[in-house]
């Protein structure tokens, strides 16, 4: 093993391999050398032999990481972590090619194991890349024209299903971390910066959250002549955003003594309330899903709600990850509190406008605040599996410690219990201000005034 690192480092020094770029430029490249085998393997269908070759790449790179200083072995996995053609083909490779089916074929199979061991071993060195810091330079390598992994490359807006498998593939790595003894977090606790890596990771899948909401935002409104860049991006889009909200819901779920320190994961929910937008964007989201099915189910009893597996997974992901990044952080505690989201111009929108509804096509007079929405959610509860509790815990972590967010909630159970339809039935208005005054108005402006005390 020593020999071999010693003579793929001499390739690298000697241009065999582009550092600057992160990708090989020839044939001799180790990367190279490690896709044509994984390529040959499974264009020959045989899915032994491709286990065999996964496993030595694992073992290759966990050999390069634990390698001792006195070696003096130098080999940069970034190379490998970046290369388009070797994570393109170990991720087209990941499962059987005749389990890949048409999704109206796929109703039979859909509880049945479809992995094998090539797949174990595939995920296993995709994950690895993850853990060492590389999640951000594979994810581009998959994506649409990223030749390059640069620090200052703008995070991609368009979802590739490579991207997609890989995004699955960290989830599922998750999961298991959170559920499990693991010392290694796939997120990257590990990685070359140590705790920064980490932070890295979970910072780049904030924003390509961010990023991947707008180009949803494009793709549904009618006044922007944004297409699909292919059949079924739309698709991969809904699924991408959902599966990011249940990475980054489960990696700042609770402070891990393993590795993290209740400081450093405090900074990062701080991170992504205040340097990046993430907070600010999943409230609004969900004022506008809320909304939306609201309007769908107009009419209807709580128990006859209908709400799609989509949405049901969304107002889910959204309100779990609210929650948790308001777990004991004041600052984005207050930060939704004072988040304005807007509402609909018209509150007797139809459904299909509703569905194409954006934020800019909302009123700029603000109603409501994150806190109105998070409390919202509440009522589809009967419809969607598991939002109750997850709510319960989101408002639990919103008004832990937070006068502000408490007297808030007080002053909105107040005004539920005195503005009661009756009173709206008989054309009246009661509102509570912030001094607890009630004050009575017409519910039409127009009416003269009615005085109050």
């Amino acid at each position: 093993t020593f020999k071999m690192l010693h003579s793929l480092s001499l390739q690298q020094e000697e241009g065999g391999v582009s550092q600057q770029h992160g990708y090989s430029e020839n044939i001799d490249s180790p990367a190279s050398s490690w896709s044509e085998m994984i390529y040959s393997t499974s264009i020959a269908g045989d899915r032994e032999a491709l286990s065999a070759v996964a496993a030595s790449l694992h073992n290759f790179i966990m050999a390069i990481k634990n390698m001792d200083n006195d070696h003096k072995v130098k080999f940069d996995l970034s190379m490998l972590a970046a290369d388009p053609i070797l994570t393109c083909n170990l991720v087209r490779h990941i499962l059987p090619k005749d389990v890949i089916k048409p999704k109206a074929e796929m109703d039979d199979d859909i509880d049945r194991d479809l992995s094998d061991d090539a797949t174990m071993w595939i995920s296993l060195v995709l994950e690895t890349f993850s853990s060492h810091g590389f999640f951000a330079c594979v994810y581009k390598s998959l994506g649409f024209n990223s030749r390059i992994c640069s620090k200052d490359e703008q995070t991609p807006t368009i979802i590739t299903a490579e991207q997609l498998v890989l995004l699955n593939c960290i989830a599922e790595s998750v999961e298991s971390y959170g559920n499990s003894s693991k010392d290694q977090n796939p997120l990257g606790s590990i990685g070359i910066d140590g705790e920064h890596g980490l932070t890295s990771t979970i910072s780049f899948l904030a924003q390509l959250w961010v990023n991947l909401r707008k180009r949803k935002s494009k793709l549904t409104n009618p006044k922007d002549d944004s297409i699909e860049r292919y059949d079924g991006e739309f698709a991969c889009l809904i699924s991408a955003l959902n599966i990011i909200l249940d990475i980054l819901g489960t990696s700042i779920s609770c402070d891990d003594d393993k590795q993290i320190s209740h400081g450093s994961l405090s900074s990062i929910r701080m991170r992504l309330g205040k340097e990046i937008s993430f907070l600010n964007d999943t409230v609004l989201e969900l004022g506008i899903l809320i909304d939306r099915l609201g309007i769908e189910n107009r009419g209807l009893k709580s128990r006859e709600l209908v709400i799609s597996k989509n949405d049901q997974h969304s107002i889910v992901a959204l309100v779990r990850v609210i929650g948790n990044l308001s777990y004991r952080c004041k600052e984005n505690q207050d930060l939704l509190r004072n988040i304005d989201v807007p509402v609909p111009q018209h509150e007797k929108m139809d459904e299909i406008m509703l569905k194409k509804c954006t934020v800019s096509e909302t009123s700029t007079e603000s109603l409501r605040n994150g806190l109105h929405v998070v409390l919202s959610c509440t009522s589809f509860a009967y419809g969607c599996f598991t939002l109750r509790e997850w709510a319960i815990v989101a408002i639990r972590n919103l008004l832990e410690g937070n006068d502000a967010n408490q007297e808030e909630v007080a002053r909105l159970e107040a005004q539920q219990a005195i503005d009661t339809p009756e009173l709206q039935k008989l054309g009246v208005k009661v509102k509570l201000d912030k001094k607890g005054k009630v004050q009575v108005t017409p519910s039409d402006p127009h009416q003269n005034n009615i005085s109050s005390k």
